[in-house]
């Protein structure tokens, strides 16, 4: 008898799991840890945020009191630069940014090595209809 395939609420969780190990150990590397690199990659991405456009983003992450106490810890390691209430990166952010960014892009390789362009978008495609199907 073959024994029952798990259910992909497990491999959801167990990726996630391992996913967030591999990036959490780099980013401590770099003294950051995972919210505070969603905020700074926001940021790179996008040159320049509004806060209030950054707290949208980082909802399903973090709520207010924790998005305002790691931008102020961004700010005060001078890895962040505000003005009124938009936020972009110092020189410091910048090259902070790149180097992780460069742990972490050989890490995502790693991750999806033997995986094809056609099963990770087949991949991404249900698990979005899975999450839409829970929302609805």
């Amino acid at each position: 008898m073959q024994p029952k395939e798990l259910p992909i609420g497990y491999w959801i969780k167990k990726a996630d799991e391992l996913l967030t190990k591999g990036i959490d150990n780099i980013q401590l590397k770099f003294g950051i840890d995972r919210t505070s690199w969603q905020i700074l990659n926001l940021i790179k991405e996008n040159d320049t945020i509004r806060k209030a456009e950054l707290a949208k983003l980082m909802q399903p992450f973090a709520d207010e009191n924790i998005l305002a106490n790691i931008l102020f810890s961004l700010e005060q390691e001078n890895l962040l630069n505000k003005q009124s209430q938009t936020l972009a990166l110092t020189a410091k952010g910048v090259t902070l940014h790149k180097a992780c960014f460069e742990e972490q892009k050989i890490f995502r390789q790693k991750s999806i090595q033997n995986i094809s362009e056609g099963e990770y978008q087949t991949t991404i495609l249900t698990l979005k209809k899975l999450v839409e199907n829970l929302q609805a």
